[in-house]
Parts: C-alpha cells; sequence; structure tokens
C-alpha cells in the first residue's frame, strides 16, 4: 500500500476536516499530556506547543507543519481561514498528512500512546478494521 496514493487521502480527508475544525480543543488535551508526562518524570517525544496542530501540507517545496494562532492556519508562507483550509483538505487531500500525534485509535488504546506512529495509510488499515474509538469514533461509522 503506498502511503502517498491520492485515494487514500481522500479516505482519510474526513479525519483531517475533523482534526482541523476541532484543532484548539485537541491542542488543548495534547497539551495538558505534556504537562501530565512532565510531571509523572516523563519527557516529550513530541513537541507540542500553543501553535501545534496535527497535520502537514505538502507542496512543491515538500511537507510543511500547519500551525495556528487565533486568526488563521500557516505552512510555509501560506496562509488560510480556518475554513478555507478544512475546505482543502476536501478538495485536496492528497495534499495534507497527519503528524506522529494524530489520535488513530484502535481497540480503545491510542495507538500513537504505543509508539507506533500511523500515517494515512495505517489510519485507512485502521478504519477498514472499525477499530477507530474515542475523538474521532463519529467521523469512523
Amino acid at each position: 500500500m503506498d502511503p502517498l496514493d491520492a485515494g487514500l487521502h481522500k479516505v482519510a480527508a474526513p479525519l483531517y476536516q475533523h482534526a482541523l475544525a476541532e484543532r484548539d480543543a485537541l491542542n488543548e488535551k495534547l497539551l495538558q499530556r505534556g504537562k501530565d508526562l512532565d510531571r509523572a518524570g516523563f519527557a516529550a517525544q513530541v513537541k507540542v506547543t500553543a501553535r501545534s496542530t496535527l497535520l502537514f501540507r505538502m507542496d512543491d517545496g515538500g511537507r510543511q507543519v500547519i500551525t495556528a494562532n487565533t486568526e488563521k492556519f500557516h505552512a510555509g508562507e501560506e496562509a488560510w481561514p480556518r475554513e478555507q483550509l478544512v475546505h482543502l483538505t476536501h478538495t485536496e487531500p492528497e495534499k495534507f498528512s497527519p503528524n506522529a500525534l494524530f489520535p488513530a485509535r484502535g481497540a480503545g488504546l491510542s495507538v500513537a500512546h504505543r509508539g507506533v506512529h500511523c500515517g494515512a495509510a495505517e489510519i485507512l488499515i485502521l478504519l477498514s478494521q472499525k477499530w477507530c474509538t474515542g475523538i474521532f469514533s463519529e467521523r469512523c461509522r
């Protein structure tokens, strides 16, 4: 299976849309989880900031992290309001990819928590096996 296949990204597009639409709540949870891990004596494996999102945007210049501020989302030199970027995940899903913290979930356990990093192909496998639970469950029916 080719994780760069445009068809795979089309299937994952609703998850990308949800990750952007719910970015603020997801980021709050990730920031809190980082604090909890720090208090427990563990080092964060992935740095989460107030500007973090769960997605990258791919263009001719390569893979650019998508960041957010109160007004817009940014990747490289480009910027979009939330609604426009959500729309682009529908019209150009192949230009997006998830980061290591993307909350693909299986059998009630976070896949990322188990040390497995999910890309589009892995997310689609989980979806096809109907293992999604938690925050993305309404997108996996």
